[in-house]
C-alpha cells in the first residue's frame, strides 16, 4: 500500500497521521484508524494541520477546515447505468474544492491521477508539506 509510505515519511516529521478509510487489521505504529461519523471527522478535521484525502463527499463535508488540503482525484467510471462516465480532468472541473464558496482555495492542492503516477503524487505532496512547514515556521519566526 503505497499510502502507508506518506505515513511513514511524514510520521518521521512529527506528524500524528490519522487514516479514516484503512482497514482496521492493518495495524503498525505509523497512523491511528478508526472509523468516523461525520461530525467527528468534521472535528478531527478541524485540529489537523494537514488534510490528505481522495474527492469524495467527505472532502466536502471537511472542506472548510483551515487545515492545507491535498485532494486526489480519480476518474469517475461505471457509476450508474444513465451517468456518463468522466475522466479526472473533467472530474476536477466539476468537482473541484476550490469551487466551493466557503474553502480557501490557496490552501487547496489538487491532484489528477491520470496525469500523475501515484508515486509522483506522493512526492509532491511531501515535498509541498515541507515547504509549508518552512514558510509556517518562518511567519511565526516574524511574529514573535
Amino acid at each position: 500500500m503505497k499510502y502507508l509510505n506518506i505515513a511513514i515519511n511524514l510520521s518521521g516529521g512529527g506528524y500524528d497521521m490519522f487514516y479514516n478509510t484503512i482497514p482496521l487489521n492493518l495495524k503498525n505504529t505509523y497512523y491511528k484508524s478508526c472509523y468516523l461519523t461525520h461530525p467527528e471527522a468534521k472535528y478531527v478535521a478541524s485540529q489537523a494541520d494537514i488534510i490528505i484525502g481522495v474527492r469524495s463527499g467527505l472532502m466536502d463535508i471537511i472542506a472548510d477546515s483551515p487545515s492545507d488540503i491535498f485532494c486526489i482525484y480519480f476518474p469517475f467510471y461505471k457509476r450508474a447505468k444513465y451517468l456518463v462516465d468522466l475522466n479526472a480532468e473533467k472530474v476536477i472541473q466539476g468537482f473541484s474544492l476550490k469551487q466551493l464558496p466557503f474553502v480557501n482555495s490557496d490552501n487547496v492542492y489538487e491532484y489528477n491521477t491520470e496525469q500523475m503516477s501515484e508515486d509522483e503524487i506522493m512526492k509532491n505532496i511531501i515535498n509541498k508539506i515541507s515547504v509549508i512547514q518552512k514558510e509556517k515556521a518562518i511567519k511565526r519566526a516574524i511574529n514573535e
